[in-house]
């Protein structure tokens, strides 16, 4: 897709291609039961990375965006966590289970709205 955006992107001399991946504890193989997800992300990775050395001369930024532990969902509670429940797990204000490993200081959650 982005190859195919490419002669547009270039015309603007400002273009940003921003592609979904995961955090680097994914990439490290620590979650062994999503190896498809690994290495398709990996793979996402790395193509990102290079775009943004190729492409950099045109002014085209490319970015990836790594979305963090989601609450409730099977990949958070394989982990052996039982922080990542929401109705055991320390809440914050707002309901949401607290992470104190994580910057924000909380799990993402899988709902837009309240």
């Amino acid at each position: 897709m982005s190859a195919a955006a490419l002669p547009a992107l270039k015309k603007t001399g400002q273009a940003v291609v921003i592609n979904t991946t995961v955090p680097p504890h994914f990439l490290r193989g620590q979650n062994w039961w999503v190896s498809h997800m690994q290495s398709a992300k990996a793979a996402v990775t790395t193509l990102s990375q290079s775009m943004a050395k190729e492409w950099a001369e045109y002014g085209i930024r490319c970015c990836n965006v790594a979305p963090g532990a989601i609450a409730d969902t099977p990949a958070a509670l394989k982990q052996g966590s039982r922080s990542a429940l929401t109705s055991e797990a320390e809440l914050s204000p707002d309901g949401i289970p607290v992470a104190s490993h994580v910057p924000l200081g909380r799990m993402g959650t899988h709902f837009c709205c309240k």
